[in-house]
Protein backbone atom coordinates (compact mmCIF):
# COMPACT_ATOMS: atom_id res chain seq x y z
CA UNK A 1 0.00 0.00 0.00
CA UNK A 2 2.88 2.37 0.80
CA UNK A 3 4.49 1.66 -2.56
CA UNK A 4 1.16 2.38 -4.30
CA UNK A 5 0.86 5.67 -2.39
CA UNK A 6 4.38 6.71 -3.38
CA UNK A 7 3.72 5.67 -6.97
CA UNK A 8 0.55 7.78 -7.04
CA UNK A 9 2.45 10.73 -5.53
CA UNK A 10 5.04 10.40 -8.29
CA UNK A 11 2.26 10.27 -10.89
CA UNK A 12 0.64 13.39 -9.38
CA UNK A 13 3.93 15.21 -9.96
CA UNK A 14 4.66 13.86 -13.43
CA UNK A 15 1.19 13.15 -14.89
CA UNK A 16 -1.42 14.91 -12.74
CA UNK A 17 -4.34 14.54 -15.18
CA UNK A 18 -3.98 10.78 -15.40
CA UNK A 19 -3.10 10.38 -11.72
CA UNK A 20 -6.18 12.23 -10.47
CA UNK A 21 -8.43 10.31 -12.85
CA UNK A 22 -7.00 7.10 -11.41
CA UNK A 23 -7.25 8.33 -7.80
CA UNK A 24 -10.84 9.52 -8.11
CA UNK A 25 -12.17 6.55 -10.08
CA UNK A 26 -10.59 3.69 -8.12
CA UNK A 27 -10.52 2.73 -4.47
CA UNK A 28 -7.46 4.59 -3.17
CA UNK A 29 -8.62 5.21 0.40
CA UNK A 30 -5.61 3.54 2.00
CA UNK A 31 -3.16 5.42 -0.19
CA UNK A 32 -4.94 8.71 0.57
CA UNK A 33 -4.69 8.06 4.32
CA UNK A 34 -0.97 7.28 4.00
CA UNK A 35 -0.32 10.49 2.05
CA UNK A 36 -2.40 12.51 4.54
CA UNK A 37 -0.47 11.12 7.54
CA UNK A 38 2.86 11.59 5.74
CA UNK A 39 2.15 15.24 4.93
CA UNK A 40 0.89 15.83 8.49
CA UNK A 41 4.06 14.29 9.92
CA UNK A 42 6.33 16.37 7.66
CA UNK A 43 4.49 19.56 8.60
CA UNK A 44 4.66 18.67 12.30
CA UNK A 45 8.38 17.95 12.18
CA UNK A 46 9.02 21.32 10.56
CA UNK A 47 6.85 23.24 13.02
CA UNK A 48 8.52 21.70 16.07
CA UNK A 49 11.94 23.14 15.24
CA UNK A 50 14.17 23.10 18.30
CA UNK A 51 11.52 21.65 20.65
CA UNK A 52 11.42 17.92 19.88
CA UNK A 53 9.29 17.27 22.97
CA UNK A 54 6.41 19.09 21.29
CA UNK A 55 6.25 16.69 18.32
CA UNK A 56 3.26 14.78 19.67
CA UNK A 57 1.27 17.95 20.30
CA UNK A 58 2.21 19.44 16.93
CA UNK A 59 1.23 16.22 15.17
CA UNK A 60 -2.11 16.07 17.00
CA UNK A 61 -2.93 19.69 16.16
CA UNK A 62 -1.92 19.21 12.51
CA UNK A 63 -3.91 15.98 12.30
CA UNK A 64 -7.08 17.51 13.76
CA UNK A 65 -6.74 20.62 11.59
CA UNK A 66 -6.19 18.50 8.49
CA UNK A 67 -9.20 16.31 9.22
CA UNK A 68 -11.38 19.38 9.77
CA UNK A 69 -10.16 20.90 6.50
CA UNK A 70 -10.80 17.69 4.59
CA UNK A 71 -14.28 17.34 6.09
CA UNK A 72 -15.45 20.96 5.82
CA UNK A 73 -13.52 21.88 2.68
CA UNK A 74 -14.50 18.64 1.00
CA UNK A 75 -18.17 19.14 1.86
CA UNK A 76 -18.17 22.72 0.58
CA UNK A 77 -16.31 21.81 -2.62
CA UNK A 78 -18.66 18.88 -3.25
CA UNK A 79 -21.68 21.13 -2.71
CA UNK A 80 -20.32 23.81 -5.07
CA UNK A 81 -19.33 21.26 -7.72
CA UNK A 82 -22.79 19.70 -7.55
CA UNK A 83 -24.41 23.13 -7.96
CA UNK A 84 -22.23 23.78 -11.00
CA UNK A 85 -23.32 20.56 -12.69
CA UNK A 86 -20.53 18.25 -11.60
CA UNK A 87 -21.19 14.55 -11.27
CA UNK A 88 -18.71 12.96 -8.91
CA UNK A 89 -18.40 11.26 -5.58
CA UNK A 90 -17.40 12.53 -2.17
CA UNK A 91 -15.14 9.50 -1.83
CA UNK A 92 -13.28 10.44 -5.00
CA UNK A 93 -12.82 13.99 -3.75
CA UNK A 94 -11.65 12.90 -0.30
CA UNK A 95 -9.19 10.49 -1.92
CA UNK A 96 -7.82 13.24 -4.18
CA UNK A 97 -7.51 16.05 -1.62
CA UNK A 98 -4.52 14.61 0.33
CA UNK A 99 -2.62 14.13 -2.93
CA UNK A 100 -3.49 17.63 -4.14
CA UNK A 101 -2.54 19.22 -0.82
CA UNK A 102 0.70 17.27 -0.36
CA UNK A 103 2.91 20.03 -1.89
CA UNK A 104 1.98 22.20 1.12
CA UNK A 105 4.20 19.90 3.16
CA UNK A 106 7.12 21.08 1.02
CA UNK A 107 6.93 24.48 2.70
CA UNK A 108 8.46 22.61 5.61
CA UNK A 109 11.70 22.96 3.67
CA UNK A 110 11.59 26.57 4.82
CA UNK A 111 13.04 25.33 8.11
CA UNK A 112 16.23 24.42 6.24
CA UNK A 113 16.34 27.95 4.85
CA UNK A 114 16.66 29.29 8.40
CA UNK A 115 20.33 28.29 8.32
CA UNK A 116 20.98 30.73 5.47
CA UNK A 117 21.62 34.45 5.98
CA UNK A 118 18.49 36.56 6.45
CA UNK A 119 19.07 38.45 3.19
CA UNK A 120 18.80 35.18 1.27
CA UNK A 121 16.34 33.37 3.54
CA UNK A 122 13.31 35.62 3.08
CA UNK A 123 13.30 35.82 -0.75
CA UNK A 124 13.91 32.07 -1.09
CA UNK A 125 11.13 31.24 1.35
CA UNK A 126 8.75 33.62 -0.45
CA UNK A 127 9.61 32.04 -3.80
CA UNK A 128 9.16 28.54 -2.37
CA UNK A 129 5.78 29.47 -0.89
CA UNK A 130 4.61 31.04 -4.16
CA UNK A 131 5.61 28.00 -6.23
CA UNK A 132 4.04 25.55 -3.76
CA UNK A 133 0.81 27.57 -3.56
CA UNK A 134 0.46 27.80 -7.35
CA UNK A 135 1.21 24.08 -7.75
CA UNK A 136 -1.32 23.19 -5.03
CA UNK A 137 -4.03 25.29 -6.67
CA UNK A 138 -3.29 23.63 -10.02
CA UNK A 139 -3.54 20.18 -8.42
CA UNK A 140 -6.79 21.06 -6.63
CA UNK A 141 -8.36 22.30 -9.86
CA UNK A 142 -7.18 19.18 -11.70
CA UNK A 143 -8.59 16.93 -8.97
CA UNK A 144 -11.96 18.70 -9.15
CA UNK A 145 -12.01 18.43 -12.95
CA UNK A 146 -11.26 14.71 -12.93
CA UNK A 147 -13.61 13.81 -10.08
CA UNK A 148 -16.62 15.79 -11.26
CA UNK A 149 -16.06 15.89 -15.02
CA UNK A 150 -16.36 19.68 -15.13
CA UNK A 151 -14.59 22.34 -17.17
CA UNK A 152 -11.62 24.38 -16.01
CA UNK A 153 -13.77 27.44 -15.28
CA UNK A 154 -16.26 25.46 -13.20
CA UNK A 155 -13.44 23.78 -11.29
CA UNK A 156 -11.91 27.18 -10.47
CA UNK A 157 -15.33 28.46 -9.35
CA UNK A 158 -15.80 25.34 -7.23
CA UNK A 159 -12.50 26.06 -5.53
CA UNK A 160 -13.12 29.80 -5.07
CA UNK A 161 -16.78 29.90 -3.99
CA UNK A 162 -16.19 28.50 -0.47
CA UNK A 163 -13.40 31.04 0.14
CA UNK A 164 -15.51 33.92 -1.17
CA UNK A 165 -18.42 32.77 1.00
CA UNK A 166 -16.14 32.56 4.02
CA UNK A 167 -14.80 36.09 3.40
CA UNK A 168 -18.34 37.45 3.05
CA UNK A 169 -19.36 35.72 6.28
CA UNK A 170 -16.38 37.15 8.17
CA UNK A 171 -17.08 40.63 6.76
CA UNK A 172 -20.73 40.39 7.80
CA UNK A 173 -19.77 39.26 11.32
CA UNK A 174 -17.27 42.11 11.73
CA UNK A 175 -19.81 44.70 10.57
CA UNK A 176 -22.49 43.20 12.83
CA UNK A 177 -20.09 43.17 15.80
CA UNK A 178 -19.17 46.84 15.37
CA UNK A 179 -22.79 47.80 14.78
CA UNK A 180 -23.84 46.11 18.03
CA UNK A 181 -20.84 47.55 19.85
CA UNK A 182 -21.63 51.09 18.72
CA UNK A 183 -25.35 50.67 19.40
CA UNK A 184 -24.60 50.01 23.08
CA UNK A 185 -22.43 53.11 23.48
CA UNK A 186 -24.46 56.09 24.74
CA UNK A 187 -22.89 58.69 22.45
CA UNK A 188 -23.44 56.56 19.31
CA UNK A 189 -26.89 55.10 19.98
CA UNK A 190 -28.73 58.26 18.90
CA UNK A 191 -26.67 58.56 15.73
CA UNK A 192 -27.36 54.93 14.83
CA UNK A 193 -31.10 55.44 15.38
CA UNK A 194 -30.99 58.42 13.02
CA UNK A 195 -29.05 56.33 10.51
CA UNK A 196 -31.60 53.53 10.83
CA UNK A 197 -34.44 55.89 9.80
CA UNK A 198 -32.93 56.32 6.34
Amino acid sequence: MLSNALELLYDVITRPQWAFYRITHTDARGEAVIVFILSTLITSLASVGLMPNALGAAFAVSLIGGILYLALGGALMHFCASLLGGVGTVQGLLQALPFALFPNALTALGVILNFLPAAVNAPLFDALTLVVTCWTIFLLVTALQKNYGISLGRAVCTLLFPFIGFLLLVTFLIVAFFWLFLANMPMWSGALEELGRF
